[in-house]
């Protein structure tokens, strides 16, 4: 034992050289035991499931009992277990999946066109409340706005009484002027007052439009909804002092939402030149609702940044749906487009990262070939058919759940998917 050490210690090098030889030796009759050799074993000798193992060809000998060499037999390989489906290319609708928020078609901040002290809030203006047009929500304090408008009546009053002095005056000059028995035109026109008329009549139409915009500051002491919709907001408190231009609340129209959506060049050709007639179908999957409602209109514009095409979605009366339609529900939206041909229907994950679709031909050997997704459903892809490769009658063999170790040329053991 004390030289079997020594002779370590002299020669370290060739001892791990040694154990690295033995170890490498050994993992490789594992990996030959394991997953190259098969074992011999008579026809039909049942295997752990019940079914027949493979019988290896006996190698052949001569009388004398000396095998022959068998260079030249192929030798049968087990195969890589692929799970297939049966598919043709047919004809399916287009459909495309979009994202979007239900937004008001219109929504207006109220701001006060006065200023004064918020005299009273009604009970219509509360968060929520749904309210009809020229429904009054704020009163301000008009007490400076009625003083206002009553200077304007008494300087309305003030030039008619003037037109009419004038008038009166202009009729006189008249009388005079034709009395005189003077030929021929005045020589100027301030003998007859003409000037003098015309500034009383101005006077006049000066003072009915300081009388008519002091009537609407008047009416803007009274702040009512500019259109039907509901309060998403209220911005002021009774006491509150506000000026021309405060915020007073938020209203969002509800007699139409307006859904904005996206399309890339893809989607829209799918569907089609006229992307108004597509069908709509709304889904809000956070409640597991969906409308069959909704009204295409082409924004005609493509966005710079995103390339994108704009296109609007317009629902009439969403209050009046089951269950309504709020604003600011995210929602997804499926557009049916017309029918395509040759498209073939498979699961998603037939389809791999990379883009790929292995097919299983009569040898049973894959290949694959490059697919774009054209939209999805239901848990399927739906792609275009390959015009090359084509197998004969026009079904193909997918790999439903295609792996990293597949390539092509590589023998399987297809069976069919029974989900």
């Amino acid at each position: 034992m004390n030289r079997f050490s020594s002779l370590i210690k002299r020669f370290p090098r060739i001892f791990r050289a040694l154990v690295f030889s033995i170890t490498t030796l050994g993992c490789s009759a594992l990996v030959y035991y394991y997953f190259v050799y098969i074992p011999p074993s008579g026809p039909g000798t049942p295997t752990a499931s019940g079914a027949p193992a493979y019988a290896a060809p006996a190698a052949p000998v001569t009388e004398s009992g000396i095998p022959i060499p068998t260079r030249g037999i192929p030798i049968p390989t087990r195969g890589i277990p692929v799970t297939i489906i049966r598919t043709k290319p047919a004809a399916y609708p287009a459909r495309v999946n979009l994202f979007g928020q239900a937004r008001p078609l219109w929504q207006a901040t109220i701001r006060s066109q006065v200023n004064g002290r918020v005299d009273k809030i009604l009970d219509a203006l509360r968060k929520g409340n749904i309210v009809e047009k020229n429904t009054p929500l704020v009163i301000i304090n008009d007490s400076r706005y009625q003083a206002g408008l009553a200077r304007a009546d008494q300087v309305l009053a003030s030039a008619r009484l003037g037109l009419l002095k004038e008038e009166q005056e202009a009729s006189q000059a008249r009388i005079n002027w034709e009395a005189s028995g003077l030929d021929g035109r005045p020589g100027s026109p301030l003998v007859l007052r003409a000037p003098q008329m015309a500034l009383a009549r101005q006077a006049v139409i000066s003072a009915q439009a300081d009388r008519a915009s002091a009537a609407v500051d008047l009416s803007y002491c009274r702040i009512a909804a500019p259109f039907k919709g509901i309060i998403t907001e209220r911005l002021v408190s009774p006491g509150d002092t506000v000026t021309a231009g405060d915020r007073i609340a938020v209203i969002a129209g509800i007699d139409r939402m307006e859904i904005s959506l996206s399309l890339d060049a893809t989607q829209v050709e799918l569907l089609g030149r006229d992307l108004t007639r597509s069908g709509v179908r709304l889904i809000n999957e956070t409640a597991g609702v969906t409308y069959n409602t909704g009204r295409l209109r082409d924004g005609m514009t493509i966005d710079p940044a995103t390339r994108l095409r704009n296109l609007f979605c317009i629902v009439r009366r969403p209050l009046d749906l089951n269950p309504p339609l709020l604003p600011g529900t995210f929602l997804r939206v499926e557009l049916f487009g017309p029918q395509r041909e040759g498209l073939l229907k498979l699961p998603e994950s037939a389809l791999t990262r990379q883009g790929l679709v292995w097919t299983v031909n009569r040898e049973n050997r894959l290949s694959s070939f490059k697919a774009i997704p054209l939209f999805y459903k239901d848990g399927h892809v739906f792609i275009t058919a390959p015009e090359n490769g084509a197998p004969e009658g026009g079904e193909f063999s997918i790999a439903v759940s295609p792996n990293a170790a597949f390539v092509t040329g590589a023998k399987t053991q297809p069976q069919k998917d029974r989900t």
